[in-house]
């Protein structure tokens, strides 16, 4: 069976739809031309002609309920699916909760029971973890030499916004004080770089011998995308464990966890000390990675879970 998905553009995931038997329809829809009757009645025509089995929501796609309403009635039978990556522990986040009334299935990025249940109680059916991947074509080994001890990519928050805020700052601070850090992002108390987008993030994973990751939540299964690119960058990657890693990883085979600051500290001077080691687990852990979870895997999986939606 072909499955027609409607998309507001192509992206890695998109250009991936036809390996699993997907056709992406492109509707062009975005935040710059959202207001433009034109841009929306060329997307409403081509949703009408085509007939896409699903209609694919993001955070980052700017509808707004009456413009998914508009989609909707051009073709009723359409399902709505929205992947949502976007965690906050068991409160029903405001852009879930603005199109829930639309919502024929819910992705989300963690496994947590608590949460799918608390989603499915505020009347989502279909509730199910589908987690980010990445490109090859993007995330190669380029070859740029690692001038910084470790990367990091993320923002500074207030403490309060997010359980972890604190113990994250304390972290990334104490990497800085000892060895040489380089971080895209804002808000931290020392020089940094700014954020960046694929595909040159992919590019400033190469720039350290190593990249460190944290969650803002401590929540069972949330792998966000950073997690997947790290490791798919070639550099080896260390993050702050989360509960339920040992289901898909293998420490110290395929990446490195730690519980403890003191913990993070001793694997990154490990690991900068045995060069050798630490580019060993690097390949092992890409490899596998391209293996189990590049696009052409995942979207394998994306397929089972729209059938079970249609």
């Amino acid at each position: 069976m072909s499955i027609k998905l409607a998309s507001m553009r192509s992206s890695p995931l998109e250009q991936a739809l036809p390996s699993a038997g997907i056709t992406p329809i492109i509707l062009g829809v975005n935040h710059k031309n959202i207001k433009s009757p034109k841009a929306i009645e060329k997307a409403i025509t081509l949703i009408g002609d085509e007939k896409p089995d699903i209609l694919w929501l993001t955070k980052d796609t700017h509808l707004s309920k009456e413009l998914i309403r508009r989609f909707k009635k051009a073709h009723p039978k359409m399902k709505t699916v929205m992947w949502f990556g976007d965690q906050r522990g068991n409160v029903l986040p405001p852009l879930v909760a603005e199109r829930k009334q639309f919502l024929d299935a819910l992705l989300i990025t963690n496994e947590w029971p608590k949460q799918i249940k608390m989603y499915k109680r505020h009347g989502i059916k279909h509730v199910m973890t589908f987690y980010h991947s990445f490109s090859t074509d993007e995330f190669q080994l380029f070859n740029i030499p690692s001038t910084y001890d470790v990367f990091f990519g993320g923002s500074r928050f207030n403490p309060k916004k997010f359980p972890l805020c604190k113990f994250r700052f304390q972290l990334i601070n104490a990497v800085h004080n000892k060895y040489k850090l380089v971080v895209h992002g804002g808000g931290w108390p020392f020089p940094t770089k700014q954020w960046l987008l694929r595909p040159k993030y992919a590019q400033a994973l190469r720039t350290a011998k190593l990249n460190i990751g944290i969650n803002h939540y401590d929540i069972p299964g949330y792998f966000n995308r950073r997690l997947f690119e790290s490791v798919a960058s070639g550099r080896f990657h260390i993050t702050h464990y989360i509960p339920g890693m040992e289901k898909y990883f293998v420490n110290r085979k395929h990446l490195a966890w730690f519980k403890t600051i003191p913990e993070g500290l001793a694997l990154i001077n490990f690991y900068l000390k045995h060069p050798k080691e630490r580019e060993r687990v690097a390949k092992l852990g890409r490899d596998f990675f391209i293996e189990y979870h590049s696009w052409p895997v995942r979207i394998k999986e994306l397929r089972q879970k729209l059938e079970r939606v249609l």
